[in-house]
């Protein structure tokens, strides 16, 4: 039997005559007996008793109606379930990343795409506080972001799910001498270099916190182009500030390994937390939660 012929069934027990139960199902009296009457054929016994007063369910025919109620909740159950898996289902997701997309993120997409083609991911780069409000405005499905103690309370109602931690450290490449003297920096020396920043907004609060602190340092190029930067540290012996996890997740393979730590005297940053973001009410498909533990598996292996 189809799934419409036990609405008819279950219509007709319930309305007690053919005329309602047509009227319900919105087709034709005639057209319904006969429905009734090829069911009848099919099962080989009467399913209902027909008199002047009406039309009874026989008592062969009670479990065909009990059995079809059964099959109609669990077929209304399997439709709810489809449509959740069809809400959850995006054409496009789309992701926040916070200044620079690491390369943990593009293993991870080659590797889910690889596996289910169909699958897209919008990555767009953006500032920690822009990837935060397009969260919570629903313009972005999750976000990859940075946070620290002193701004955690922005991400206050937001789900908040930790990959990295670590903090930010001076660098220059190994030809500097402030790296071959292979001891703690001074800082008043530290304040002669020059210095180029990541175009970050919490790095940058991190460098002026550094100068209310130590003392105006000279700043001689903002930019989010790490490939630029480490050009700006070769060719003129300056320093930058970077976090350590993002500079070992960077997509410049070739560059990460040319920036050198420096240790400074008397002054520590505060640490930084790497996490993925999401609204509470905000449910995933499987795919998409896939694609986030690549990322964090991606993340382990760097």
């Amino acid at each position: 039997m189809t799934i419409q012929q036990l609405y008819y069934l279950v219509v007709v027990a319930d309305q007690g005559l053919i005329s309602k139960a047509a009227y319900k199902l919105n087709i034709s009296q005639s057209g319904l007996s006969q429905a009734i009457n090829s069911i009848e054929q099919k099962v080989g016994f009467p399913i209902f008793m027909r008199s002047n007063a009406g039309i009874s369910v026989t008592s062969n025919g009670q479990p065909i109606i009990d059995h079809a109620r059964e099959v109609l909740r669990e077929y209304d159950k399997l439709t709810e379930e489809i449509d959740q898996i069809k809400e959850k289902r995006r054409e496009v997701f789309r992701v926040a990343v916070s200044d620079e997309i690491f390369l943990p993120f593009i293993d991870a997409l080659l590797l889910i795409q690889e596996k289910y083609p169909d699958f897209k991911v919008e990555l767009v780069e953006t500032t920690p506080d822009l990837a935060v409000d397009g969260v919570k405005s629903k313009k972005y499905d999750v976000a990859f972001v940075t946070y620290s103690a002193a701004n955690h309370s922005d991400l206050q109602g937001l789900l908040v799910h930790n990959c990295l931690a670590g903090k930010p450290r001076i660098y220059t490449t190994q030809d500097h001498y402030l790296y071959q003297h292979k001891r703690p920096v001074p800082l008043d020396l530290l304040l002669e270099q020059e210095f180029v920043l990541y175009n970050d907004d919490q790095l940058l609060a991190e460098a002026e916190k550094f100068q209310k602190k130590c003392g105006k340092v000279n700043i001689s190029l903002i930019t989010d182009n790490l490939n630029v930067i480490y050009e700006f540290l070769a060719k003129f012996q300056a320093v930058t500030l970077l976090r350590d996890f993002q500079l070992k997740n960077s997509l410049y393979r070739d560059k990460k390994s040319k920036f050198y730590p420096l240790e400074i005297e008397g002054y520590n940053f505060a640490e930084n937390h790497y996490a993925w973001i999401t609204r509470p009410d905000m449910s995933l498909a499987e795919t998409e939660e896939e694609f986030i533990q690549q990322v964090e598996k991606f993340f382990m292996r760097v």
